[in-house]
């Protein structure tokens, strides 16, 4: 089954079970599941596997002070060089934000003990009083019509997710209490749909919510495609994206406006810079398909002992999951810097991830392998901008690498546009 197959008959089941109407004291519940119960189908068939296999431990911290701002910036908790790329140019467009990070003392996850604290009891007589059998019943009837549909069996979630309903509603309501203390009127977030309550919680203080892109997004992303013009609660108001082909390729919910405000300042300075090519090829992992993308980087170091091959892991995967027999196939994590890296190969190649897009952008040819999921990036294989690679066979590789060639970034990085922080 292919990934565009999957995506069509797991929103034809949410359509049938009305999975996106079923709601607990007015909260959205599916939503707040839709990726991990997407992703946890797709490994049980075969489709994908496990998306990233070696999460980062975060530390939690002591809640602070933290102060009043209009404006407040919720930074990426992956750090490169101790710096989030995606959000950190804001400061140099708002005046004194607020910077609340995830982990560590005074962010946003050292609250949440007190918010259970303070809300959970009064949420669990809340959700009492409302127990009827109708809720369960209808969470049976959302799950068993995904069973029957892909025949599996769904382990996490199957039962009706009372506590997994009643932490997300008391997180809702502990950040709307804590930015509304803050007195903020906006919000920037990355990786907002890994932070749902952030989202509901500011929302439900009245502040107007921006999603900062920081990763792959297309209309078969089940976090942000929702193309039955829903309203979904815990999206942000706006959706702040890369280029104009980022804002094509979503089919964004009703209440979600998706404007372009351009690449990071990092990411444009590389690309205005003039970066020499070595003689190697650079295969950028992802966690659901990085075995798959192994075996072909294995291919070319086989066929091509004269080509350096490098392969990027991503940076939550674990290298013990990869060794290399090769002496022209090298494995890296983490270092040297991924635009160092990239900056400095001729040819990129990969499934369906950012990085194929950035390397395009620094003037690499790109190799898109034929791994469950290319469909994403279907569009930039069918005007040209990549080369897909169907199989092993000798002779596909090297008119892949024959074939691919380097394009103009633009329509995917565009430069900054300040203005879309206004939208």
């Amino acid at each position: 089954m292919k990934l565009d197959e999957f995506w069509e008959r797991f929103q034809k089941i949410e359509r049938e079970t009305k999975a996106l109407d079923f709601k607990v004291l007015g909260f959205q519940i599916w939503p707040l599941l839709r990726t991990k119960l997407f992703y946890q189908i797709s490994t049980q068939i075969g489709l994908f596997d496990a998306p990233h296999p070696s999460p980062e431990s975060t530390q939690v911290g002591k809640p602070t002070e933290l102060g009043t701002a209009k404006t407040i910036i919720v930074p990426f908790s992956r750090k490169v060089s101790g710096v989030d790329p995606y959000s950190d140019w804001l400061t140099d467009y708002v005046n004194n934000p607020l910077v609340i990070e995830h982990a560590g003392d005074g962010g946003l996850d050292s609250f949440k003990p007190g918010f259970i604290e303070k809300y959970e009891e009064h949420v669990a007589r809340a959700m009492r009083r409302i127990s009827k059998k109708d809720l369960p019943d209808k969470w049976r009837i959302i799950i068993e019509g995904f069973e029957k549909e892909f025949g599996v069996e769904i382990n996490t979630y199957r039962e009706y997710p009372k506590w997994f309903i009643r932490r997300s509603i008391v997180e809702a309501l502990g950040f709307r209490a804590l930015f509304r203390k803050t007195k903020a009127k906006k919000l920037y977030i990355v990786n907002a749909y890994s932070h749902p309550t952030v989202v509901l919680g500011a929302k439900l203080a009245n502040i107007r919510v921006y999603e900062m892109q920081h990763g792959f997004i297309s209309d078969l992303h089940p976090a942000y495609s929702y193309p039955d013009n829903k309203k979904i609660q815990s999206l942000p108001h706006v959706f702040l994206c890369w280029g104009e082909h980022w804002k094509q390729s979503l089919s964004p919910a009703k209440n979600m406006l998706v404007r372009v405000s351009g690449a990071n300042k990092k990411f444009l300075d590389y690309m205005r810079k003039q970066h020499p090519k070595k003689d190697q090829i650079l295969f950028t992992s992802q966690g659901a398909i990085g075995q798959k993308l192994f075996a072909m980087a294995e291919n070319f170091a086989v066929l091509h002992s004269d080509l350096k091959v490098i392969f990027r892991l991503h940076p939550n995967e674990n290298p013990d999951d990869y060794q290399s027999e090769f002496p022209n196939l090298e494995i890296s994590h983490k270092t040297p810097d991924f635009l160092d890296l990239v900056s400095s190969c001729e040819y990129l190649a990969g499934g369906f991830s950012t990085t194929l897009f950035e390397g395009a952008a620094l003037g690499c040819k790109v190799i898109v392998v034929d791994v469950p999921g290319i469909e994403n990036i279907q569009s930039s294989i069918d005007n040209g901008d990549f080369v897909l690679l169907k199989d092993r066979n000798p002779n596909s590789i090297d008119r892949a690498l024959a074939n691919a060639k380097t394009i103009s970034g633009e329509k995917y990085y565009s430069l900054l546009r300040p203005e879309a922080l206004n939208a």
